[in-house]
């Protein structure tokens, strides 16, 4: 088994796109080199990068897999029409098969374990969904 160095970028290939509404997909990226990916905790995120014409597309996503999974990552990106073009390029160019490179997971808001209490506040971008466990949320349709 191939051990991944936390300053390496991860290569991944896209398993599986699935449309969860007409504005969100979920994309299940799987390691490239048959490697088991770095386990996380809730909330955490990945960079993503993409080319387009020369043009480097880097953007940050929250992982909503189970983070004790190390098979694979899923994330989920809402298509912003008004946006930079990012999220539009993943739902018409991203398909199944396609190779990309990920950062490891970080998390910038980690649960302290030791704490007795822990408030919650909870906001979210126009693109991006929030769930606290990143996996467990259920929608009733995409978040506007």
């Amino acid at each position: 088994m191939l051990k991944l160095q936390a300053q390496e970028k991860i290569k991944v290939v896209v398993e599986q796109v699935k449309k969860e509404s007409p504005v969100v997909k979920r994309f299940k990226l799987v390691p490239e080199a048959g490697c088991k990916l770095p386990k996380f905790s809730g909330g955490s995120h990945i960079t993503t990068f993409l080319t387009e014409n020369k043009r480097p597309l880097e953007r940050n996503y929250s992982l909503i897999s189970p983070p004790d999974q190390s098979d694979a990552y899923e994330i989920a990106i809402r298509r912003n029409d008004q946006s930079s073009g990012v999220s539009v390029y993943w739902h018409t160019k991203i398909k199944e098969g396609e190779k990309l490179e990920i950062s490891y997971p970080k998390n910038r808001f980690a649960i302290g374990h030791e704490a007795k209490h822990h408030v919650f506040f909870c906001c979210r971008n126009r693109n991006h969904p929030v769930s606290l466990d990143g996996y467990s949320t259920e929608t009733k349709g995409p978040i506007v």
